[in-house]
């Protein structure tokens, strides 16, 4: 249950300083290049036990969904160029 409280936390705070440094319009203008860094990044800081890897990949999860969820609920989608 720890693991899944500190992943729903960094998560959070990684999307309340990404926001507060560029802006959410730009966070979310840019979530994949986001989401590939936080999932990759993160699991790298928590390296060593299982339970820190656990919760790097947590919240690579989290991350994704709250920044997926708070994109729908503001309108910004991105724009799909083939």
């Amino acid at each position: 249950m720890e693991v899944l409280i500190l992943s729903f936390i960094t998560a959070l705070s990684y999307i309340v300083v990404l926001s507060k440094i560029f802006g959410l319009g730009f966070v979310l203008r840019t979530q994949v290049f986001w989401d590939v860094l936080f999932t990759v990044g993160v699991p790298l800081l928590f390296t060593g036990t299982y339970s820190g890897m656990a919760t790097g990949v947590l919240s690579g999860l989290i991350f994704s969904g709250i920044i997926s969820f708070i994109s729908l609920l503001s309108g910004c989608n991105r724009k799909v160029q083939l």
